[in-house]
């Protein structure tokens, strides 16, 4: 990372991560990650990673973990018989529930109209998720890096398209298209993401 333990907490300052996923396992990787990166104990990295890491779920989620502050429902990872599943399946939306939320969308708006990089990992580009992204196109002009992996050509074509467009691109130099893993795009491209 090149960041000293020191600053550890800055390396979130300026991350947003908007989650199409339920789970929580960006939420459990990164403490450990953050332990094994600055030798910290989980405990902190938890206390690190709750009160710092901004994490964006346009369906809602499948509530927090027990380490995370805030008043939703809690779910241990890894619990299979959770005694609250009623409160914890009242935090999943559908497209439609989540639109009338003007909160929520100024939120994804602003996240990434303010981003100097976009990723998009793992990402299906379903339409109706693109266009929760953007509702203009950027005029700062932000790199952005994404992978396309087993997508059909013309759909390859269709999606990088799509992004130029919302993402109001006008240099091609600014959009770097993976056909691979997210773990293969994140381990080629580290040098740049940690810039």
């Amino acid at each position: 990372m090149g960041v000293p333990r020191m600053q550890a907490e800055k390396c979130l300052d300026d991350l947003s991560i908007i989650s199409f996923n339920y789970d929580r396992s960006i939420e459990h990787f990164l403490p450990h990650a953050f332990v094994m990166a600055f030798g910290m104990t989980l405990q902190e990295a938890q206390r690190l990673v709750g009160a710092k890491l901004k994490v964006l779920r346009p369906y809602g989620g499948i509530g927090r973990l027990p380490w995370q502050p805030g008043d939703s429902p809690d779910l241990e990872w890894g619990t299979e018989n959770p005694w609250n599943i009623h409160n914890i399946a009242g935090q999943i939306f559908t497209l439609s529930e989540r639109q009338n939320n003007r909160q929520l969308i100024m939120d994804l708006h602003n996240s990434v109209a303010t981003a100097k990089r976009l990723v998009m990992l793992g990402f299906g580009f379903q339409p109706q998720n693109v266009d929760l992204l953007f509702d203009r196109g950027l005029s700062h002009q932000p790199e952005v890096l994404m992978t396309l992996f087993e997508m059909a050509a013309t759909n390859r074509n269709a999606v990088i398209k799509t992004i130029k467009r919302k993402a109001g691109l006008e240099k091609d130099d600014l959009l770097s298209v993976m056909t691979a893993r997210c773990f293969e795009l994140m381990r080629d491209y580290s040098m740049m993401l940690e810039s």
